[in-house]
């Protein structure tokens, strides 16, 4: 087994907080489209 390394956290945390950045406007949206109704 391979220690990860400080990049591959480090893209891990970028696709993670990605991941919760777009659900997270997504879900926005949502509420947005909503409110229009």
């Amino acid at each position: 087994m391979q220690i990860p390394g400080i990049k591959e956290l480090l893209i891990l945390g970028i696709i993670v907080t990605i991941r919760i950045v777009l659900s997270w406007s997504l879900s926005k949206e949502i509420d947005r489209h909503n409110k229009m109704t």
